[in-house]
């Protein structure tokens, strides 16, 4: 088994070594820097003192400095003499803080800087909970590519991610409906309940992957093998023999049961991450979200809510079955569906003129077949290439449609109302139905058409990524002076390079759905636009990041962005800023409602997700969890004198 890709590890120690980096350049930057405390002591000495002046400033001239006009969202019956002489409330112009204060910027002190980074970065550290085992096929450069291409993805367009991993958190749950209603067809038969199970189980892991190399789907091959194999172990009657319906039955156990260690081998290591997430995301919420807007600063529950999206999707990535491995699931599924195939050709060979004409002379008859041509070691790659998977495309890692295999798959297959009108599997089988379903799913496919519910999957996340980042637009716009400045023009800017980002990689995700299956491989068109989808993506992230140091070092405190001058020159609002601390705003502004409902909803979004994702893993799990005391030592048996041997099972060696 190839492990998971090895240089993961390198990850805590690179983004430490970043984080230290932006720290130390933030808080070693002291050019022009200027105090807001020392800032006010000089303008009340100037009101007070007549002799004493601050760049030229006296007591004279002072007033043509000092804001006078109403002030927004300021709380007058708390302080109605805002200029008292016990402690003046300071609140000057914007040229009186470039003449008095300066035009530097006061950046955080080391101390500040780190608490409000330390705030978010063991919740931000669940980031390395992802998968990032890829199908690289062993080569280090393609390991390299494809763990980028799945980071810039994952944090450069957060609507895309969140959408691919919904959809496929959908798929997973359709399958389990599905296998309920195939349970309740033989509810006596324990074998048949775990085969149902195993089914779609399967089906929900080889969803898992974009279709051949080059291009967007499967193969006719592989869809009629996948059909076959999927469908045929579950009909109880019909044209064929009993010891075919145990042979297809054996390899769908053995394969279910193969991913289901998979799955088993990443289950603690999961909930060990996610549980220590959940530690540090309730002591980073107490921080940000209890004490801000008196000891700590408002911006901590900015910052957090700019990041909220990424706890989400590594929860939603969490539950998804078989994170890892994705290489050892490639080999399985390959050669599972070419012994699924040989057993097919041996029951059921193709009709060519010289069968016909062997049935006429009567030298073929019925119970005559060959032999089932099983994969071995000296199978070679021609002869199994037919049933490739192509690359992982799940946990929302890709620029490729994830899910949309199942999609059709259970769009397309037979479901006939039973007894009290309730649904079930149709028993019957021919020689020609996996041909028949291969085919209109390959259509469905083919066709360049997405369902509906991922339409409406794409919306849901979109609309939970900008609620975040509005929810902190408007923590921003209200602090510390109200208005379109520094602090909330930023986060508008990142929300429009996400809603950009996402359109982007939608599309390239259309023209992949919508033409590469017909051409049968991307080309040069195909690799620009993913190239430039990543492009948008990198600015997208550099940009969250961009803010992130902005925050935590406290460049953007400056006289131009304090007093809100984009606003002030555009819309002749704002304009002035006052010398208080962050715990000044809740008693003296109409601002503490309103952190108030931006902490509760920002932190109601991501509690909603964690609540239903973990739902849809409890209502789920039924597909891999496997019944004790069903299969026995030797598995399903096996009818008709039918023997297990060593060639049948070659195909589960590393």
């Amino acid at each position: 088994m190839t492990a998971p890709f090895k240089h993961r590890r390198h990850l805590p120690r690179l983004s430490g070594i970043a984080t230290c980096c932006v720290l130390y350049l933030a808080t070693t930057s002291n050019a022009a820097k200027y105090d807001s405390k020392i800032c006010k002591e000089n303008i009340i000495r100037i009101r007070n003192e007549p002799g004493y002046s601050v760049g030229g400033v006296t007591n004279a001239t002072l007033d043509k400095y000092l804001w006078k006009k109403p002030i927004d969202g300021f709380n007058y019956d708390v302080v109605p003499n805002r200029f008292g002489d016990a402690d003046p409330y300071v609140v000057i112009n914007l040229e009186g803080c470039n003449v008095i204060c300066g035009d530097g910027a006061e950046t955080n002190k080391p101390q500040t800087a780190l608490s409000i980074v330390a705030t978010w970065v063991f919740p931000l550290t669940v980031f390395l909970s992802l998968p990032f085992a890829s199908s690289h096929g062993g080569r280090i450069w393609r390991a390299v590519g494809d763990t980028l291409a799945a980071v810039s993805v994952w944090l450069g367009s957060p609507p895309t991610a969140l959408t691919s991993a919904l959809f496929e958190l959908y798929q997973v749950r359709q399958c389990s409906q599905r296998s309920r209603l195939g349970t309740r067809s033989s509810p006596a038969d324990p074998a048949a309940k775990q085969l149902w199970k195993d089914a779609y189980f399967v089906l929900v892991c080889i969803n898992q992957f974009a279709g051949s190399e080059g291009s967007n789907a499967f193969s006719r091959e592989t869809l009629q093998a996948l059909v076959y194999g999927l469908l045929r172990p579950l009909s109880s009657v019909g044209e064929g023999h009993q010891d075919e319906i145990d042979l297809t039955a054996r390899l769908l156990s053995e394969m279910a049961s193969q991913l289901r260690a998979l799955h088993a081998g990443n289950v603690k290591r999961t909930l060990i991450s996610l549980l220590s997430f959940v530690a540090a995301f309730c002591f980073a919420s107490v921080l940000a979200f209890g004490d801000f807007g008196e000891s700590t600063t408002v911006f901590i529950l900015s910052l957090g809510l700019l990041w909220f999206w990424l706890p989400m999707l590594v929860t939603l990535t969490c539950v998804i079955p078989n994170r890892v491995s994705p290489e050892r699931q490639m080999v399985l599924f390959s050669r599972w569906l070419y012994n699924v195939s040989a057993i097919e050709t041996s029951y059921h060979p193709p009709i060519t003129a010289n069968t016909v004409d062997s049935q006429i002379s009567g030298t073929i008859t019925r119970t005559t077949r060959e032999p089932i041509k099983w994969w071995s070691t000296f199978t070679t790659a021609k002869e199994i290439q037919p049933f490739g998977i192509g690359e992982l495309a799940s946990h929302g890692r890709s620029l490729r449609h994830c899910g949309l295999l199942a999609s059709a798959f259970l769009k397309q297959t037979p479901i006939d109302p039973g007894k009290g009108g309730e649904e079930s599997f149709p028993d019957t089988w021919s020689p020609d139905t996996a041909s028949l379903y291969a085919g209109r799913i390959a259509n469905e496919l083919e066709s360049g058409g997405c369902p509906w519910s991922w339409f409406f999957i794409a919306g849901a996340s979109l609309i939970i990524v900008w609620a975040e980042i509005m929810i902190s637009f408007v923590c921003d716009f209200l602090t510390p002076t109200v208005g379109l400045g520094c602090w909330s023009g930023c986060t508008l800017l990142y929300a429009i390079l996400v809603f950009t980002t996402a359109g982007i990689n939608w599309g390239v995700q259309r023209y992949f759905r919508g033409s590469s299956s017909k051409l049968g491989e991307r080309g040069w068109v195909g690799w620009l636009l993913e190239l430039v989808a990543h492009f948008c993506n990198i600015v997208t992230l550099g940009w969250l990041v961009v803010i992130t140091g902005l925050i935590a070092s406290g460049a953007m405190f400056t006289c131009w962005c304090s007093s809100v001058g984009l606003t002030y020159t555009s819309l002749g609002r704002g304009g002035y800023m006052d010398l208080e601390n962050i715990s000044f705003y809740p008693d003296h502004y109409h601002v503490k409602t309103a952190w108030i409902i931006c902490a509760s909803f920002g932190a109601a979004i991501p509690v909603v997700i964690f609540g239903a994702a973990g739902f849809m893993w409890f209502r789920c799990r039924r597909l891999w969890k496997e019944a004790k005391g069903v299969r026995g030592d030797g598995g399903i048996p096996l009818a008709g004198g039918v023997v297990m041997n060593s060639d049948m099972m070659a195909w589960l060696q590393h």
